[in-house]
């Protein structure tokens, strides 16, 4: 059996793993909402937002209580640039070192953040925070996402996933 699991905070995620759930003849869960029993898991895929580099708390314990089998994860957050991306890859990697199996193939879309998060970045470009700009940009180009490039490209990446399985 297959089981869709994801943590969402603003959305971002649950449309992910909605659109993962169109082409995965599986169950999708919200940790946290739905009651589950997965112990006849073959397969999960795991998705969460990005918090602060990493996955949410929440799916991370989550991930502890699941069966010893093949894991995919995937994963919603505000950026999209490379470097930060690599970081929050190798920072999921930790997570599950020597604890499960998990596809090198992490999928990560841009999703639209917290409102707090622009008040943030505006605080900083008030107090002549250099950079404050780009990431304002940022935040308004992540308003429109996930879009459907993006969950058409979490269907295929799930569809891959299958198939290596």
């Amino acid at each position: 059996m297959i089981y869709i699991c994801y943590h969402s905070l603003t959305g971002n995620t649950k449309m992910v793993a909605e659109a993962i759930a169109e082409v995965v003849d599986g169950k999708l869960y919200q940790i946290g909402k739905d009651d589950y029993d997965i112990e006849s898991a073959d397969l999960i895929f795991l998705g969460s937002l990005d918090l602060m580099g990493n996955m949410s708390e929440k799916a991370i314990e989550f991930s502890k209580s699941i069966p010893d089998c093949p894991t995919a994860l995937f994963l919603t957050g505000g950026s999209v640039n490379p470097k930060y991306l690599e970081i929050v890859r190798n920072n999921i990697k930790k997570n599950f070192e020597g604890k499960r199996d998990i596809f090198d193939d992490i999928f990560i879309c841009q999703g639209k953040m917290q409102e707090r998060v622009l008040e943030k970045y505006e605080k900083k470009l008030a107090e002549g925070d250099q950079g404050a700009q780009a990431r304002i940009d940022n935040y308004n180009e992540a308003l429109s996402h996930p879009n459907e490039d993006d969950l058409m490209n979490a269907k295929e990446w799930a569809k891959n996933i299958l198939k290596t399985k």
